[in-house]
């Protein structure tokens, strides 16, 4: 918030009040019934070791076992929606939702379930699980909750009173505003603005309360699902797109602004590798999770930012639920908080929060993310901060989110995008993770047919004696590249391949690409590499028989490529390193070559990421296979 997060207030919001007398009653805040598998298991008296205090946000609480077997088939493959419909959600014994699923997809950092709650207005919920844990936010008029990674296989449930965050630090100062560019004043090469890339880095002390690596990636992973579902909730056409994450040693002042002025200074031994990594990563805004905030949620360097002033600090406890974390970007995007605490029109009179007009109507004490308590402090209750920015276009429970003019926050975020996009050229394209459920993925055919398969697979039957090949859109250079394929049919010495940094046209007789690196298996156990160059064809690495493989199965390969460096990873395990300098950038794909008889080939999914020269270790040692004699980049001996 400029600040935000108290950890102690006086007054006491009704409508806990009115939560605590349901639970006193018997009553339910949530249907008695609901829908779909069961996702929490009460834990009864087990503990986890390290048990934490609830901390004054904390209404109440419980320990309970996730089901998260549910959430992924028996392949390990997180299922969609037609797969999972439902979910239920059973919080407490009086607080019991059925998840309608309305969104299910995978990124680089994490699976995702998002959707609504069955006869609850305006009531949502997330499910992230990313390296094997689960967090989860759910909220609705009637109350605001998370599940989150508390150790030795346990998590905790709690209701979260956001009236306790109490917001900003009087005394906090702020960098000048930055300006913005026209639209295309940078040229065709420039980021549109669809996209603005962030880096988040944490602190070792946040990550120890998280409880692990994983789980603190969980919950970043949540924290950019939030915000992009707040953007699409109001109408904003910018997305945040997560480039990296990073750990860092670092003793914690309990400073807010002390903190922030060490995260964005360069040289000063605190933060230093991070201005590297940015320009590594491309990231146009950085944020700094840490566990200890003070007083405070968080803090930006200023609204409106540049590029030397784009970082943010979000105090781990409320960068989720509060959705502080994308309060601090709003702010580094133009946003300011409403006009009871700050009347300031610098950068835009319209850049303003919303807090819905003095009520009695309890559903309807609400405010939008950049707004504070305050106001609604002052007429003697408490606000639910709701998932959206100020938008007097869009309507919540019958009213207007915000007034022409003065809140329209959802305006300012928009407008700063393609500056804020180009604080940083992104890496040339964005990573992608393609789960192929009910969509596949923006891929497409450059040679035979390919369709999705049971709204989870992308497939082809191949074109007879022919090679047959998709790809995605996008140019890489350094990447890893990542497919889960398997091929059906007679043809066991028949090629199956990835290809890297190619250009499908024009396409040969054969229906093979113009450029590429191939990466070839077959399901007769074999493995090669090819560096196709126009006419010319050749063979980085004969056929050579691997144990690794998995015949007429499942097999993931995977390619590093560095510069002239590359090797070839299938089912986990190195079976070849190399070096060429013949092909730099291009596009990636996949395909198969078929004989004439019937054959078919599965993508379970596929992803890349760009990777720098730091992530690439040139010692590891190769698995040894058997070199064949014969074949070509068609079919193996």
């Amino acid at each position: 918030m400029f600040g935000s997060k108290s950890k102690r207030v006086l007054t006491i919001p009704l409508a806990i009040v009115a939560i605590f007398a349901l639970a006193l009653s018997g009553l339910s805040v949530g249907p008695a019934l609901a829908d779909g598998p069961v996702l929490f298991g009460d834990a009864g008296d087990a503990r986890p070791a390290l048990v934490r205090p609830n901390e004054a946000q904390v209404i109440r609480s419980r320990y309970v076992f996730v089901n998260t077997g549910i959430l992924f088939g028996d392949s390990g493959k997180s299922l969609g929606k037609k797969e999972l419909p439902q979910v239920t959600l059973n919080l407490f014994s009086n607080a019991t939702y059925t998840g309608v699923v309305t969104n299910a997809y995978m990124d680089r950092w994490a699976s995702y379930w998002i959707g609504r709650l069955k006869g609850v207005a305006n009531g949502y919920f997330y499910l992230t699980v990313a390296d094997g844990v689960f967090i989860a936010h759910i909220a609705s008029p009637r109350g605001v909750y998370e599940v989150s990674w508390a150790g030795d296989g346990l998590y905790k449930v709690i209701q979260i009173d956001q009236s306790k965050f109490v917001d900003h630090d009087p005394s906090a100062t702020f960098a000048e505003s930055g300006k913005i560019l026209p639209v295309g004043s940078l040229g065709p090469t420039a980021d549109s603005g669809s996209f603005i890339d962030i880096m988040v880095a944490y602190t070792d002390d946040a990550r120890a309360a998280e409880g692990s690596t994983a789980a603190m990636k969980s919950r970043i992973a949540l924290a950019v699902a939030e915000t992009n579902r707040s953007y699409a909730n109001s109408g904003v056409l910018t997305r945040l797109r997560l480039v990296h994450v990073e750990e860092y040693a670092y003793v914690e002042t309990g400073s807010l602004n002390t903190d922030l002025t060490r995260f964005r200074t360069s040289g000063d031994g605190f933060f230093d590798t991070i201005h590297s990594l940015r320009n590594t990563y491309g990231a146009d805004l950085l944020g700094l999770i840490v566990e200890n905030g003070g007083a405070y949620c968080g803090l930006a360097s200023t609204i409106m930012a540049t590029s030397t002033t784009a970082f943010q600090v979000t105090d781990r406890g409320c960068a989720t639920g509060y959705y502080s974390f994308g309060h601090e970007f709003g702010h580094l995007q133009g946003a300011r908080h409403d006009t009871y605490v700050d009347p300031t029109n610098t950068p835009y009179a319209y850049g303003h929060g919303y807090v819905h007009p003095q009520t009695n109507d309890v559903n309807k004490r609400w405010r939008t993310i950049m707004a504070y308590n305050d106001r609604c402090s002052s007429w003697g209750y408490n606000c639910t901060r709701l998932q959206y920015w100020s938008n007097p276009h869009y309507i919540y429970l019958g009213d207007v989110m915000g007034v022409v003019g003065t809140s329209e926050d959802h305006r300012a975020l928009t407008n700063t995008a393609y500056t804020m996009a180009n604080f940083r050229s992104s890496v040339i394209d964005g990573n992608f993770t393609s789960n192929f459920i009910d969509t596949d993925d923006d891929w497409s055919g450059i040679a035979g047919a390919w369709a999705l398969s049971s709204g989870a697979y992308y497939r082809t039957t191949g074109l007879a004696s022919l090679f047959s090949s998709a790809a995605p859109t996008g140019n890489y250079g350094d990447l890893t590249f990542e497919v889960k394929m398997k091929r059906t049919g007679t043809c066991t010495s028949c090629a199956n391949h990835i290809s890297i940094r190619g250009a499908p046209y024009p396409l040969d007789g054969s229906k093979r690409w113009n450029r590429e690196y191939k990466f070839a298996y077959n399901n007769a156990g074999q493995y090669s590499i090819w560096e196709v160059n126009g006419a010319s064809v050749v063979a980085l690495k004969n056929w050579t028989a691997s144990a690794s493989i998995v015949v007429n199965n499942w097999n993931t390969l995977k390619v590093v490529a560095v510069g002239s460096s590359l090797k070839l990873y299938i089912n986990g395990a190195l079976v070849w390193s190399g070096t060429d300098t013949s092909l730099l950038a291009g596009k990636v794909g996949l395909g198969m070559y078929r004989d004439a008889a019937a054959g078919t080939l599965y993508i379970d999914w596929a992803k890349l990421t760009n990777t720098p020269t730091a992530d690439f270790n040139p010692n590891e040692a190769v698995t040894p296979g058997v070199e064949l004699v014969g074949g070509d980049d068609m079919r193996g001996p």
